[in-house]
């Protein structure tokens, strides 16, 4: 049904082009991008800056609110994640004008000149005021819209500034008035021509709207360039270039518009600059390896079902628990395990581990969307930790848990013994279970939760909490909150903590679902990095390298895991990739539009020499050494590296020439099972050892009792572990829990030796043909590795230059200052000498210098019309050092006190090379301590005319 402009202006957004009339079309069509091309464009960084604002508050900004420009900006972020897009996202209050045009300074750094791509979306509000276009970001109002609006011409000046090859703008803003306050077309979006090197795409025609639906759950145009860059918009080819993903816009939303009667077409203004590339066709497999559902499916386009190759019943979690913080003493026993070992900071807690806290002391643990928080006296075990689920048991103590997101399909739960508390909102909860285990306080300070047992089901809102009492039939009394305790004030302040690295500078650059990311900013500095984007260099001192201060444990089911001392030693060594730059190690996290997927350390191995790794580079491909399928392995590396289109199978780990082999590090295999210290343990071997070692892609080492466990913890029945009757109570369950908590499996040597390069033999024809077709797309991205690091090679020699000559240049200016330090070194001697002669002669009782002119005979060969200057001007540049000349007439104290030119005896002749002296005096006010100052030029000084 058509609703009023005004009506649907307060409801839908807007985007960019498609021909409406014969002036918006280009003149010509730009030839389609060559493969050639394409790999030119891909092989360099690109970068998308997004940004989208929905929460306009009409009564203030005079603007109206918008539903859907948050998952527009999400979901094509994501997109462009899988096609190797560096995305920064910038969503409602993070959306100012202020903060996009850091966004685009702090990317421009990183950009190699007329290389890669820069993409800029917005979805929100815009309008005209005056001869400008102005989108509306965040905190701007119709009066402030001149002051605090971006104009577009801006825009545009911003990504010529990149310098990048390929620039595009997609503005996804209704075209009308939005205020519906002023006449009709007096603050319509007009068109604005793209310069060249430029394409810009709005979502609809001048004065028209932009809608919104419901059932798609996005914007109309938002939702068709997001179903284009999924593969709908792709060519023959495979590729989606500008040209073909606004044929599709086109083509669907016309479409759209017939069955809806709510016609909205894109438009674009200006001249074509040519065809620029945008993405590639991405395979079902590695969308579902992104972790991405299905977009809803409109009646003309119905969803692709997204089926991976294998199964991934078998495959490890992607996220993990971290031990953030430990006070006092805290002792861990992992799954299966029954000995009790000392929780270390940042070591990774799984299904089955449990932890308990003394009576003096605290723990954290930081989830992907919550910390959970436990106060002395305290015992939880993880009950499963997925994907889709966290379940924690308290048998005794306090746990405080702030949840900041919980998604669709997702469940928080906290098994007590008395009932099953689902956290559905986010909030701050605390759950007390008393020490004898017969009741159970839950306090909701915000969010809401539920309680379950049996026919027991109640539900706690904001400010609400319930004392659940018994152990069979339990009864349910609804209490008020009481007063802050110490526990209540100490979460408090983590609480603080959290919010202020909320809006971190690393926030920008990381998925909000990393783990750790929130220690980056008080240990380390983001700057940009020429074809590569941001880069995080940790503060450390000099020889510090990635992966050696801290040490080896061996976790089920992802077997050797690294855990590092350093207090933000979790994110950097789980996630993105390392790199050597200009003599500092930097870190790159990957995009920030996707849910990372966890991985146990980003290593490769060497065998040959002890227990040897390194750090995986930018962009190398991380193999896992456990069992994993094929769907895991494209996610854990897509997520964290941005590497598109991996198979992985039967990677040839042996064949990759890795840019950080050179800093591998190397322990006994004594020290390496036993979770000692790494920085303590390393041995140095051989230069010509180091080169014979094989690179492999798990450590073949069977795991020992003190691999899993770590150090022992103290002894005591109350000190490292609680107490026996605690731990066998039993809990109520409202999800479903695993079938079983198995002790990790200590792999046999056998087993570990076994290789995964076998491949099962053809059934079919059908089977063969997909052999061959896997068969080739591994050699392809073998042979795109090597590109790809000969590229990273040739950089790091480039920078390598850079630096020797930078390192030359300083030498060059250390050598000279020196020369000038010797030279002032020297004039300051003779001036000493000057001076102590003068002293001298005063001791003597000479008579102080007084000012005088002196009149020099001309001599006999001076021509007698030749004039004889008789004295000299004072100079303009001042000596330091007193320099003291005399006259062929002088007194005798004169001549005691100043250096004589001597003269021959009356009456011989002097030598035939003797040449005309000239004598000038520089006549100064008579002072005690400044003698007169004469200059005799040397006689190699030519005549003066």
């Amino acid at each position: 049904m058509l609703k009023s402009a005004i009506l649907a202006a307060s409801l839908l957004l807007g985007m960019m082009c498609s021909p409406q009339s014969a002036s918006a079309q280009p003149s010509a069509r730009a030839k389609r991008i060559t493969p050639e091309q394409a790999e030119s464009v891909e092989k360099h960084l690109k970068i998308a800056v997004l940004v989208g604002i929905g929460d306009y508050e009409r009564s203030v900004s005079g603007l109206n609110k918008l539903n859907y420009p948050t998952a527009d900006v999400v979901e094509l972020g994501k997109q462009l994640q899988l096609q190797d897009y560096d995305v920064r996202l910038l969503l409602d209050r993070q959306a100012t004008s202020a903060n996009i045009r850091d966004a685009f300074r702090e990317l421009t750094e990183a950009v190699e000149p007329n290389q890669g791509s820069f993409l800029f979306f917005f979805s929100g509000h815009g309008f005209r005021t005056g001869e400008e276009n102005y989108l509306a970001t965040y905190g701007t109002t119709v009066e402030s819209i001149a002051q605090q609006g971006l104009p577009l011409s801006e825009i545009q000046k911003m990504l010529a500034a990149t310098g990048a090859r390929q620039r595009m703008a997609f503005i996804d803003a209704c075209r009308n008035d939005p205020t519906a306050k002023s006449a009709p077309a007096a603050r319509q979006f007009s068109d604005y021509k793209a310069s060249e090197g430029l394409r810009i795409l709005y979502s609809t025609a001048p004065g028209k709207v932009s809608y919104e639906d419901d059932e798609l759950q996005h914007s109309v145009f938002s939702y068709y360039l997001i179903r284009g860059l999924r593969g709908d918009a792709a060519g023959a080819d495979g590729l989606i270039t500008f040209d073909d993903l606004q044929s599709y816009a086109t083509t669907q939303m016309r479409k759209y518009g017939v069955r809806t009667q709510r016609m909205q077409l894109p438009f674009q203004s200006g001249e074509s600059s040519g065809d620029f590339l945008l993405a590639r066709s991405v395979a079902p497999e590695v969308q579902a390896a992104s972790g991405e559902q299905p977009m809803p499916a409109s009646a003309e386009a119905p969803t692709q079902q997204l089926k991976g190759p294998e199964s991934t019943d078998g495959d490890p979690s992607s996220r993990v628990a971290r031990l953030n913080f430990v006070d006092g003493q805290v002792s861990l026993q992992p799954a299966g395990e029954q000995d009790w070992g000392e929780a270390s900071l940042n070591r990774p807690i799984a299904t089955g581990d449990t932890l308990w806290v003394d009576s003096i002391g605290h723990a954290e643990l930081q989830l992907d969307n919550a910390v959970i928080r436990l106060a002395p006296q305290t015992g939880a075990s993880i009950i499963q930790l997925n994907d889709q689920v966290a379940q924690l048991r308290l048998s005794q103590g306090t746990l405080n848990v702030r949840v900041r997101r919980v998604e669709a399909n997702e469940t928080i739960e906290i098994d007590t013994p008395q009932v099953a508390v689902s956290l559905i909102q986010p909030g701050d909860y605390r759950i007390q279970v008393s020490e004898d285990g017969m009741n159970t306080v839950v306090l909701v300070r915000e969010g809401a939760a539920e309680a379950s047992n049996g026919p027991l089901n109640f539900r706690m809102n904001y400010k609400q909490g319930a004392r659940i009492t018994g152990t069979g039939s339990v009864t349910h009394q609804m209490i008020s909150l009481p007063g802050a305790d110490a526990f209540d004030r100490w979460t408090a302040l983590r609480d603080r903590r959290e919010s202020k690295a909320a809006a971190s500078k690393s926030a920008r650059y990381v998925s909000p679902y990393m783990v750790g990311y929130e220690d980056l900013d008080d240990h380390g500095t983001w700057q940009p990095v020429r074809g590569h984007g941001m880069a995080w260099f940790p503060s450390v001192s000099t020889g510090w390298a990635p992966y050696r201060d801290g040490h080896w444990v061996y976790i089920a089911p992802w077997g050797w895991t690294w855990v590092d001392d350093s207090p933000w030693g979790f994110a950097p060594f789980h996630y993105g990739r390392w790199s050597m730059m200009g003599g500092r190690w930097g870190w790159f996290p990957g995009g920030a539009g996707i849910r990372p997927a966890y991985a146990p350390a980003l290593v490769a191995w060497t065998v040959g020499v002890g227990v040897g790794w390194f750090p995986l580079g930018p962009r190398e491909v991380y193999y896992p050494g456990y069992r994993t399928s094929h769907v895991y392995r494209n996610r854990v590396n897509v997520t964290n590296v941005n590497v598109t289109n991996i198979n992985v199978t039967n990677v040839n780990v042996t064949n990759v020439n890795y840019v950080n082999r050179s800093n591998t590090t190397i322990v006994t295999r004594d020290a390496f099972v036993n979770a000692r210290p790494v920085r303590q343990s390393i041995v140095r071997p051989a230069p010509s050892d180091l080169v014979q070692a094989r690179v492999a892609h798990l450590a073949n080492v069977q795991p020992e009792r003190r691999s899993v466990v770590g150090q022992p913890a103290s002894a005591g029945s109350r000190r490292g572990q609680p107490a026996a009757a605690a731990w066998s109570r039993p809990v109520v369950t409202r999800s479903a829990t695993p079938r079983t908590v198995r002790q990790p499996e200590l792999p046999q040597p056998a087993q570990i030796a076994t290789a995964r390069t076998t491949t099962a033999k053809p059934n079919s024809k059908e089977e063969a043909r997909r052999l061959q077709q896997q068969q080739k797309q591994e050699q392809e991205m073998q042979k795109r590795l090597r590109k790809e690091q000969e590229t990273q090679a040739r950089r790091q020699r480039d920078l390598d230059k850079v630096k020797q000559r930078s390192e030359q240049d300083v030498r060059k200016r250390e050598a000279a200052q020196l020369q000038q330090q010797e030279r002032q070194r020297k004039r300051e001697k003779e001036q000493q000498a000057r001076v102590q002669n003068a002293n001298s002669s005063r001791s003597r009782g000479d008579e102080p210098m007084r000012p005088r002119t002196t009149r020099t005979a001309q001599p006999s060969n001076q021509p007698a019309n030749q004039p004889f200057p008789t004295t000299r001007p004072t100079p303009t540049v001042r000596r330091t050092e007193p320099r003291t000349t005399t006259t062929p007439s002088s007194t005798s104290q004169e001549s005691r006190r100043t250096r004589t030119v001597q003269q021959p005896p009356a009456g011989q002749t002097p030598p035939a090379r003797t040449v005309p002296q000239r004598t000038t005096t520089t006549t100064r006010p008579a002072t005690e301590d400044t003698p007169t100052r004469t200059r005799t030029p040397k006689k190699t000084d030519p005549p003066k005319q």
